[in-house]
């Protein structure tokens, strides 16, 4: 059992920009099953030397708890994501960037640059979200994921201005990296709860689809263990063209039906 090798099959190359999403439920079952036991910090150590020194390491660690009015702490707000953002939380070598619901833990050449990143909106042209576009980043699946966290797909949506989320805003606690407390306003692309809007990125579909486009690649490691990566920009591209060009059918439904022209939102009754 070997985390390099695992990480080997995605072909990233040294000095990427890469965005983990991970089951590390499914990895330990594997690990177990294989006679050895499963270590979050030796597949964080693993990563890093993936990307090598001029790459970068980037750990989802979302959470919504300040929409619900919990103060947000960079150093002791959990994950709710994904125990991987977890590990990276009690280690020296990972910081956390800085909007309350969309974050990461970082490490490696980008760590300074994306942790002094400042920007209200989860999703806007300001977020780190485009700056993952902008840098070609790639999203790099680990274990038996059963449905792909695509999350730069609401970037998407946000970028083509889609009839069916709009901004809103959240102001609550803020506690930087030194445990200084500000009251702050943060915003995020939401979609009415009292409609049976559904997005597709993550179905099989859709996935082949990015398969056929070259967007998205796959591996399998001793014949059990999925991993796979998928190019940012690009997939963000393709969903951006589906939304604006092709109604949606693609990547979204409404009430079974795919495709935008069915949301019918009434902002004025919508419960968000």
């Amino acid at each position: 059992m070997d985390y390099d090798e695992y990480l080997k099959l995605a072909g990233i190359p040294e000095g990427a920009v890469v965005d983990v999403s991970s089951d590390l439920f499914s990895m330990a079952l594997f690990w177990a099953k294989n006679g050895a036991k499963f270590d979050a910090d030796s597949l964080l150590d693993a990563l890093k030397r993936c990307v090598g020194e001029d790459g970068t390491v980037m750990i989802r660690a979302y959470s919504w708890e300040f929409c619900k009015g919990i103060p947000f702490h960079m150093k002791g707000t959990r994950s709710a994501v994904g125990s991987l953002g977890i590990t990276a939380m009690g280690r020296d070598d990972f910081r956390r960037t800085g909007h309350p619901l969309y974050s990461w833990f970082v490490w490696g050449k980008e760590q300074d640059r994306f942790c002094s990143h400042q920007n209200v909106d989860g999703f806007g042209t300001d977020s780190l979200f485009a700056v993952l576009e902008q840098e070609g980043a790639v999203q790099l699946g680990l274990g038996k994921q059963m449905a792909v966290g695509f999350t730069m797909a609401h970037y998407a949506e946000a970028k083509a201005e889609v009839p069916y989320r709009r901004k809103k805003l959240f102001t609550g606690e803020y506690y930087d990296e030194e445990e200084h407390m500000t009251e702050r306003t943060f915003s995020m692309y939401v979609r009415p709860l009292n409609i049976p809007v559904k997005n597709t990125f993550s179905s099989p579909e859709t996935q082949d689809a990015l398969r056929r486009e070259g967007i998205r690649t796959d591996g399998m490691y001793m014949d059990e263990l999925p991993i796979s990566v998928i190019r940012l920009r690009e997939a963000a591209q393709f969903i951006g063209k589906d939304l604006t060009e092709n109604d949606g059918r693609m990547t979204m439904m409404v009430d079974g039906v795919p495709g935008i022209k069915g949301c019918g939102v009434d902002w004025s009754t919508a419960v968000y």
